[in-house]
């Protein structure tokens, strides 16, 4: 059923997506920060942070209903950004 979609449709989904993606992200984000900040180099949190607040800042004002192609896509990178973070300090806090 997906596969005859209309394509305006599938890029709001898309986008709405993304959006959910980004609030998640977000979330752990600052949950992992919370939880190891400790154990995180100052440039590791600075990084984390960083990362953190372009997200909030690309979700600023957006609702999900109202969310263009555009701002998804910025959406998703911020929050492909944040994972990409995250996940360096995971795997820095499994070697130590």
């Amino acid at each position: 059923m997906l596969r005859y979609m209309n394509p305006k449709i599938r890029k709001k989904r898309d986008a709405i997506g993304s959006y959910n993606e980004g609030e998640n992200m977000l979330y752990k984000g600052e949950a992992h920060l919370a939880q190891h900040k400790k154990e995180l180099s100052r440039e590791q949190r600075s990084e984390l942070k960083s990362a953190i607040s372009d997200l909030k800042h690309s979700m600023k004002r957006i609702k999900p209903q109202n969310i263009t192609e555009e701002q998804g896509r910025a959406i998703k990178e911020a929050s492909e950004r944040v994972k990409s973070v995250d996940t360096i300090g995971k795997c820095l806090d499994r070697l130590y």
